[in-house]
């Protein structure tokens, strides 16, 4: 399957190495590239992720990993990654944008 990235979890990925750059103390690069890999990785293991709980959105998938939630969506011939943000966040309330 191909995976493909909403405008949000463009942005998301871009603010995430902006974040890291700026007061991580691990090497940003290696966490944003396994947040990248994983996000690739949907279009071979699509269901790895479990059902979301999210009240107006059951048709997603959350995937954590390295404490960011890749939420996304699996139609029949693709992958859509709707955000990819800090598990911490609200991301019920970051879905209604």
């Amino acid at each position: 399957m191909s995976v493909r990235l909403s405008r949000h979890a463009v942005r998301d990925l871009e603010d995430i190495a902006e974040f890291l750059a700026k007061r991580s103390v691990d090497d940003p690069v290696l966490v944003l590239r396994a947040v990248e890999a994983a996000v690739m990785a949907l279009g071979e293991f699509p269901f790895k992720g479990a059902r979301a709980r999210f009240a107006r959105h059951r048709d997603l998938r959350v995937w954590t990993l390295k404490g960011y939630a890749i939420v996304y969506r699996v139609d029949r011939s693709d992958v859509l990654v709707v955000r990819v943000v800090h598990a911490a966040r609200d991301i019920d309330a970051l879905l209604d944008l």
